[in-house]
């Protein structure tokens, strides 16, 4: 339980047991998830050093899961900050 208050569940006292353990299991997903994906980055960041061919797939990776988290004033910066094959659509 102290893993789902935790992680934003400050009502998890109250969930039925079945809901409790599908939250945690979610939640052990997510982490695992971002785990390997931090793995998988250490790895190609450190193949990057030794190819460039590693390097380009570690850049490509960067953009992949890259988020937006800079401030602009003017709509024209927005293209620029979007990553590559993103498609506002109308």
């Amino acid at each position: 339980m102290n893993l789902l208050v935790d992680r934003g569940h400050p009502e998890a006292m109250y969930y039925p047991l079945g809901m409790l353990h599908d939250e945690a299991a979610m939640i052990i997903e997510r982490d695992n998830a971002r785990i390997v994906t931090e793995a998988q980055l250490i790895q190609y960041a450190i193949g990057s050093i030794l190819s460039k061919d590693s390097r380009k797939h570690f850049d490509k990776m960067i953009r992949q899961i890259n988020v937006i988290a800079v401030p602009f004033d003017d709509e024209k910066e927005l293209p620029r900050l979007l990553p590559e094959g993103y498609r506002e659509e109308e």
